[in-house]
């Protein structure tokens, strides 16, 4: 059974165009054995997640894809799926996503340092497939720069470092995974196919060109993004028959491998039995006596 690994609901405001609860009942269609929900840079859509990973009986991976750049100078930022393992983990991502916040609010980013917030220990971390920093860097300058990026991630993340290949629905596609796979057999690492899905079926391909189109202040009729060939949620037999092609049937086979290495989040996310609320030592304020005698005039 294969287990998608990167896919966008419409918390992805104007990027992805299924709802939480079309991704998780077409992932049973499809037999799916797991499906992790990537939103970019947030997961608004978690406890939503949660119920319908329980209405549809299919595990769910919380995770995010992050905007990464390798210095705050880069102009443009490229993927990085983190995908939590743990309730640790999941913990560490929301604080990475915070901290990708507070950076910039309308256009928030990582950089090499917010690594460090990940608990190493509780995420696998995913190049990011086409539009991740790996395969860009390496297609713009090069196997010695892919192989110098891998290098980084390995020391932080050592063996929950994925390189993340994509189904090859074009020539550029398809020199991407080469050149990925050649990176991962020099380097040792292992590879997962993702779909990186932003829709639930072909059928919705025209509409997701006008999400695209608004976004980027473009056409419907501009084809020079890869965006515009993603694939739907697609069946395991079409994925293998694809994958097959390009030697890359191994890819999807550790899709599964790696979501049964993952706890599953409503074990952990589970309602509190009663209503929390924060505390605070109001009295040690520097103020209070303050307000106390302001209160007591308005009561007066």
């Amino acid at each position: 059974m294969f287990s998608c690994l990167h896919t966008h609901t419409d918390y992805s405001v104007l990027d992805g165009m299924m709802t939480v609860g079309r991704a998780f009942s077409r992932a049973k269609e499809l037999g799916y054995s797991a499906l992790a929900v990537t939103e970019h840079n947030n997961l608004a859509s978690m406890f939503h997640a949660l119920d319908e990973s329980t209405s549809n009986d299919v595990q769910y991976i919380p995770g995010v894809e992050f905007n990464f750049k390798e210095s705050a100078e880069d102009r443009n930022p490229h993927q990085l799926v983190v995908l939590a393992t743990t309730h640790s983990g999941l913990k560490s991502i929301l604080k990475t996503t915070y901290q990708s916040y507070c950076r910039d609010v309308n256009y928030p980013y990582i950089l090499w340092g917010d690594l460090e917030i990940l608990d190493t220990e509780g995420v696998y971390v995913l190049s990011g497939g086409a539009g991740g920093v790996l395969a860009v860097k390496t297609l713009l300058y090069g196997p010695r720069i892919g192989n110098e990026l891998v290098d980084r991630f390995l020391m932080v993340f050592k063996d929950r470092f994925f390189i993340e290949t994509n189904i090859p629905f074009d020539n550029k596609q398809k020199e991407i995974n080469m050149l990925l796979k050649d990176i991962s057999e020099k380097k040792g690492v292992r590879r997962v196919l993702a779909l990186d899905s932003h829709f639930a079926v072909e059928d919705d391909r025209y509409l997701f060109n006008i999400f695209l189109a608004i976004q980027n202040k473009g056409s419907i009729y501009e084809k020079d993004s890869l965006f515009y060939y993603r694939p739907p949620l697609l069946s395991e037999d079409e994925i293998r028959s694809q994958a097959k092609e390009s030697g890359l049937i191994a890819d999807v086979d550790a899709t599964v491998e790696l979501s049964r290495l993952c706890d599953d989040p409503r074990e952990y996310l589970k309602p509190s039995e009663r209503f929390l609320m924060p505390e605070f030592d109001v009295k040690s304020a520097d103020n209070y006596e303050e307000f106390i005698a302001w209160r007591n005039k308005s009561r007066a």
